[in-house]
C-alpha cells in the first residue's frame, strides 16, 4: 500500500517575501514616526490627522457620517472585506506606498521646524488631499499634496489638469485641519491651501521602498535623491 502524498504547497517566490518585508517595514517605521507626532499633533497609526480628536469642534454626529461615508466609499472598493483586510489591501497598492513613502521622508529631511502629516481619510478621499505640511513658525500650511503613481498618461495628465483647476479657484480645502495660535497647535478646517502633485514610476516606488531606511537619523542616497526630486518638481 501506498503512503499518501504529502500535499505539495505553492512557495511564494523570492521577490514577493522581499516586497511584503519591505512593506512591513515601512509600516512598522510609520507607526514609530506617529508615535513621535502625537507628542505634538493628533495622529493615528498611519499618520493621519486623527478625527476623533476634532468632537467638540464638530459634532459627534457629523464626524460619525464623515466616517460611514468613508466606510461604504471603501466597502465599494473592497466588497466583503473586514476594515482589518481593507488596510492590508491598500498596503499592496503602490499609490498607498507611496502615500506612506512620501509622508515618512518629508518627517525624516524636513526637520523639527514642520508638521508633515498624512491628511484624515475623510479628506483623503473627499477632498482628494494626501499630504499637509505646517510650518510651525508661522503657523501656515505651506502645501497640501496629492500623490500618484504615475508620471505621464491619461490618469497623470488628468490628475494635472484637476489640480491645476482647483489651484485656479483658490487651493485646496481641508475639514480635519491644522493651524498655530500664539505658538500652540490648533484643531481647525482650512482652505486655499495650495496644493501640488508628486509623482512617480511604480519602479522609482518600489526602490524607494526598499532603500528606506527605517531609522529617524539615517537616511539613505535614494531616500535623498526623492526629496530633491520633489522639491525640485
Amino acid at each position: 500500500m501506498k503512503s499518501p502524498e504529502r500535499p505539495k504547497f505553492r512557495e511564494k517566490p523570492r521577490e514577493t517575501f522581499e516586497e511584503e518585508r519591505n512593506i512591513e517595514k515601512l509600516r512598522n517605521f510609520s507607526e514609530k514616526t506617529a508615535e513621535r507626532l502625537r507628542e505634538e499633533v493628533p495622529v493615528d497609526n498611519d499618520c493621519r490627522i486623527d478625527m476623533e480628536a476634532f468632537r467638540g469642534i464638530y459634532s459627534s454626529e457629523n464626524i460619525e457620517g464623515n466616517k460611514q461615508r468613508i466606510k461604504e466609499f471603501e466597502m465599494k472598493i473592497f466588497p466583503g472585506l473586514t476594515p482589518e483586510e481593507i488596510k492590508k489591501e491598500k498596503l499592496k497598492k503602490k499609490g498607498e506606498q507611496l502615500e506612506i513613502l512620501t509622508n515618512l521622508i518629508f518627517n525624516k529631511l524636513l526637520g523639527p521646524e514642520f508638521i508633515c502629516v498624512r491628511t484624515s481619510l475623510y479628506d483623503d478621499w473627499r477632498n482628494k488631499v494626501d499630504e499637509l505640511i505646517l510650518e510651525k513658525e508661522t503657523g501656515n500650511v505651506v502645501c497640501a499634496f496629492d500623490e500618484v503613481g504615475d508620471i505621464m498618461g491619461p490618469r497623470f495628465e488628468a490628475k494635472k489638469q484637476k489640480i491645476l483647476e482647483k489651484n485656479i479657484k483658490g487651493g485646496a480645502e481641508i475639514k480635519y485641519g491644522l493651524g498655530m495660535e500664539n505658538g500652540k497647535l490648533v484643531l481647525k478646517s482650512q482652505e486655499n491651501i495650495p496644493i501640488f502633485y508628486l509623482a512617480l514610476l511604480e519602479k522609482a516606488i518600489e526602490k524607494g521602498v526598499r532603500e528606506f531606511i527605517p531609522s529617524f537619523e539615517e537616511k539613505s542616497d535614494y531616500e535623498k535623491r526623492i526629496f530633491n526630486y520633489f522639491i525640485l518638481t
